[in-house]
């Protein structure tokens, strides 16, 4: 029973576009999930990742960091 509660869980985000909320979450679950989950994101289209996810995530890695010091 112990080994169900401590295997890697997988989650799949999906978003029309997989560019930018997708992705983000993606990002987000990565980061706090860490060893616990393996993240996967998918969407209806292929629009590669938009400019404004990259910059959200830079923007708090960065507060996050600053908080955390």
């Amino acid at each position: 029973m112990l080994n169900l509660i401590f295997m890697k869980k997988k989650i799949l985000v999906l978003c029309t576009g997989n560019s930018c909320r997708s992705q983000i979450a993606h990002g987000y679950l990565n980061f706090f999930g860490g060893d616990l989950v393996e993240v996967f994101s998918a969407g209806v289209e292929t629009h590669g990742v938009h400019p404004r996810a990259i910059k959200t995530m830079l923007e708090f890695c960065r507060e996050f960091i600053q908080a955390h010091i």
